[in-house]
């Protein structure tokens, strides 16, 4: 999972995460999640 941010034109990756990490973003609002809560097991 990957947030990525407008810059110039461009989508930059801002804050990458893999499963069985915290994704964890502050804008346009707040959210965490680990990647993997995701997976259907």
């Amino acid at each position: 999972m990957t947030l990525l941010e407008l810059v110039d034109g461009e989508y930059q990756p801002l804050v990458p995460a893999a499963a069985g990490t915290r994704f964890v973003m502050r804008e346009p609002f707040g959210f965490e999640v680990d990647p993997a809560e995701l997976l259907d097991e």
